[in-house]
């Protein structure tokens, strides 16, 4: 099972499913993309094709066989580009909150998201994404918390790794188109109040994915690998 990270997350995030999945007899790999946690950053001009093409290298040095692919939100783009591409190395995939074309919302959002954090910085962007990613009983139960998470933040993500991250989507183009070529098993998990990448994105994908389950988290928003560990896992 391999695991592919959302913006401003590092592999540490999927430490609890690792932990689980390998108790189970699986192999597990999470790893920080460039531009992520322990990897590389800042890298510029990278091209979002880049980071399925540094994947299926990794899992050659790896040995990896077929794999599990899960990737969520930005990772859930790079896991699509992936399947499309690779799909040789898939047993399965699991995109969460994702997308495969931006809508004009979530373009929008996009554009919004990406002035933040140029124009203003990084604390904008973190100060954004709690809110619009977590659901309010959350944040309330974690009020106390947020400060320092928000400055765990700050030294985890470099402003300019995000920023050539979120500016590889600058020639994005939907991969709508070739989902049909994903043969293989494929669950679309999307939160119920997700209004990020909202249940419009991921009915798209499931109106183009052959052998496709979409399955909507009650109660849940955009980051609820976070929020609903244990509902996610199962």
């Amino acid at each position: 099972v391999t695991f592919v990270n959302g913006l401003t997350q590092n592999a540490d995030l999927w430490t609890a499913y690792g932990n689980r999945l390998a108790d189970r007899g699986y192999r597990v790999l999470a790893y920080d993309m460039l531009g992520q946690g322990q990897s590389s950053k800042p890298v510029l001009g990278v091209e979002l094709s880049e980071h399925a093409d540094l994947l299926a290298g990794l899992l050659d040095v790896l040995d990896a066989g077929p794999t599990h692919l899960a990737g969520i939100s930005f990772g859930g783009v790079v896991a699509l580009d992936f399947a499309v591409r690779h799909g040789e190395r898939l047993a399965g995939l699991v995109v969460m909150s994702s997308f495969a074309e931006l809508t004009p919302q979530l373009e929008l959002l996009g554009n919004v998201l990406y002035e933040g954090l140029t124009q203003v910085g990084l604390t904008y962007l973190q100060s954004m994404l709690y809110p619009m990613n977590m659901s309010s009983a959350w944040l309330a139960a974690n009020r106390e918390r947020i400060p320092s998470m928000m400055r765990s933040g700050y030294i985890g993500n470099d402003l300019y790794a995000l920023q050539n991250l979120m500016e590889s989507f600058i020639a994005f183009k939907p991969l709508t188109p070739r989902l049909k070529e994903i043969r293989g098993p494929v669950l679309l998990m999307n939160g119920e109040h997700d209004f990020f990448t909202p249940r419009e994105c991921h009915e798209l994908m499931r109106s183009e994915l052959p052998n496709c389950r979409l399955l909507l988290i009650q109660h849940a928003y955009h980051a609820f690998t976070l929020e609903l560990p244990e509902i996610t896992l199962r």
